[in-house]
């Protein structure tokens, strides 16, 4: 799980909740940011907070939660997406309790369903594209064969989840995944 305290001055954070930005209102009451990445599961992300009275109304269960961090304020990655699935806990009388925000991302659960597709008129790159934008991942393919697949060669997921449709891709192809 990776962790990160956003007291440091080196990395540089936003957080935004339901679409608005709300880093400058929530500076203060964040203490850390922890999150895990799970392909046959649910992603999660943990923000521990302060000031619980102050922070309950902005974490709403099933609001979408974005974190983008980075080194430089102008170059932002998006480290999470996901949704808020715990609202704080405590009391207004708890000003200095840490509590725990957690918000999850089921988009990245490519192992969990099974499913039935047939891929016809793509090339291998825009395939594997295909899966990885359907899952909420961009895909950074570099395969020097650009030509569209005959009916006959089109790869078809059958009963498959998109995880094991890909490795079987990569392992027709001989591409490394």
């Amino acid at each position: 799980m990776a962790t990160t305290s956003p007291d440091k001055r080196m990395i540089h954070w936003e957080l935004d909740i339901a679409g608005g930005d709300a880093t400058y209102m929530l500076r203060e009451y964040i203490n850390s940011f922890s999150w895990e990445y799970k392909i046959n599961g649910v992603s999660r992300l943990d923000i521990s907070v302060t000031s619980v009275s102050y922070v309950e109304d902005f974490f709403v269960p099933n609001l979408p939660v974005e974190l983008r961090m980075g080194y430089y304020p102008t170059s932002l990655i998006t480290v999470f997406r996901g949704k808020v699935t715990k609202e704080p806990t405590g009391s207004a009388s708890d000003k200095m309790s840490y509590s725990l925000v957690c918000a999850g991302n089921e988009s990245s659960s490519m192992g969990n369903r099974s499913q039935n597709r047939t891929y016809q008129g793509l090339n291998k790159a825009a395939i594997i594209s295909q899966v990885a934008s359907r899952n909420g991942y961009q895909s950074n393919v570099f395969i020097s064969d650009s030509n569209i697949l005959a009916a006959g060669n089109s790869p078809i997921q059958r009963s498959q989840t998109d995880l094991e449709f890909l490795r079987d891709c990569a392992s027709r192809w001989d591409c490394i995944m």
